[in-house]
């Protein structure tokens, strides 16, 4: 399953759709609404907040009647969403950060405290929600955060998915998250982490941060070189459930760039536990054998 960030759709991981479903997966690729191809509710009852997206996810799951998903990954402020989800529902058997936030807050003046920070950042929210559905503001706030996305690299599909992904990112909860990811470690659900030195909008250090929380550091770390090469083999092999994959290049979206090295890391992993279920699956076969009394005792 494949989470989107915000402004985004789907579209997000059209890179990664031919060699993964090459690989014999299915992939569930979900549209959160207002983002462009999935409409918000008529009563406007969905607010963008972690909670309601959570439910969304978490009924999509029931209406398909899935039993078992091996990963749930999330790009960007999908990250958050894939850490809850998996930290909360069994049925995801491990969870993938693809260039997502922090714990922290990660694009902010460094002088203001964080409480007030995002304060200032949730009152945005409601005044251009607002705003935006009044004739002629609503025009003008559409032009300028179209501007103002299109000079930091961000595009939504369409004009308010813009105005939206700021309600959405001002309603991100740090804490829940670092709580998500510490239930992660102490539940050893399998981790893939994967982020760019260059990334403009998450800091490395936000996510050596989230690697840290979760236990995963140097030892689990595979390094890809600016012309997309594994550059660090020593001691790293492929059946590794924890690990983080560091490329010196690709910015906010790796699986774009490096499409081949991404999907082999997700790929081998979703293998590994495709491999394990199995074998618990014959071990547990055979207990039954061994210990189910005989008819002829």
């Amino acid at each position: 399953m494949c989470l989107h960030g915000s402004p985004a759709t789907y579209r997000a991981f059209h890179t990664m759709f031919e060699p993964l479903t090459a690989a014999g997966f299915r992939l569930i690729l979900p549209n959160l609404p207002g983002m462009g191809y999935t409409d918000i509710d008529k009563n406007k009852v969905f607010n963008f907040s972690h909670q309601h997206k959570v439910k969304l996810i978490e009924g999509l799951i029931k209406e398909l009647k899935l039993q078992r998903i091996e990963m749930v990954i999330g790009h960007s402020l999908g990250g958050h969403l894939a850490g809850h989800v998996a930290a909360n529902n069994d049925i995801f058997k491990s969870v993938g950060f693809l260039c997502g936030p922090g714990v922290t807050m990660h694009y902010k003046n460094w002088l203001v405290p964080n409480y007030l920070y995002l304060q200032h950042i949730k009152l945005v929210g409601l005044l251009l929600n607002f705003g935006v559905n009044i004739p002629i503001v609503g025009n003008v706030i559409l032009y300028v955060v179209k501007v103002a996305y299109k000079q930091i690299g961000l595009m939504g599909k369409t004009p308010i998915s813009n105005v939206y992904s700021i309600r959405e990112a001002s309603q991100m909860d740090f804490k829940q998250f670092h709580e998500d990811i510490k239930d992660l470690r102490k539940r050893k659900v399998p981790v893939l982490q994967i982020y760019c030195e260059d990334d403009e909008f998450i800091k490395p250090n936000i996510s050596l941060e989230v690697g840290r929380i979760l236990g995963m550091g140097e030892g689990n770390t595979i390094r890809y070189n600016p012309q997309g090469e594994r550059c660090n083999l020593q001691g790293i092999t492929d059946d590794q459930l924890h690990r983080v994959v560091v490329f010196e290049e690709g910015g906010h979206r790796p699986h774009w760039k490096w499409t081949k090295a991404v999907s082999h890391e997700i790929i081998s992993m979703v293998k590994m536990l495709s491999n394990a279920q199995t074998m618990d699956t014959n071990i547990n076969a055979l207990s039954d054998q061994i210990i189910s009394p005989s008819s002829n005792l």
